[in-house]
């Protein structure tokens, strides 16, 4: 099974996992980061860190916010510094849906 962190600012990376989970119910190795302001880069890659570890799975999709960001820049920097991580800017309700529900079917 494929791990899935969705980041973003505030609440709503949150937000989305709650909406989710309300609409395909509880869902396993399923995480939010929520990202406060004034978070620096060190923050993100210790809460990706912590989530890692408490997950205990290699592969993990994260899905962040918007692509260019300070959120984005961070999770694509410890995807490349880890194994089997796949970082997808952009994320929305729609996408989280789609990743939820396809992630055990082979391509």
């Amino acid at each position: 099974m494929i791990g899935i962190i969705v980041v973003g600012h505030g609440n709503f990376a949150s937000e989305l996992v709650s909406i989710s989970q309300t609409i395909l119910g509880k869902q396993k190795y399923l995480e939010a980061i929520s990202v406060n302001a004034g978070e620096g880069e060190h923050a993100i890659h210790s809460k990706l860190k912590e989530l890692m570890g408490i997950m205990e799975i290699s592969d993990v999709v994260i899905l962040s916010d918007i692509f260019g960001g300070s959120i984005s820049n961070a999770c694509l920097y410890f995807a490349d510094h880890s194994g089997h991580i796949a970082v997808v800017t952009g994320v929305n309700l729609p996408m989280v849906l789609k990743v939820l529900t396809y992630r055990n079917t082979s391509i």
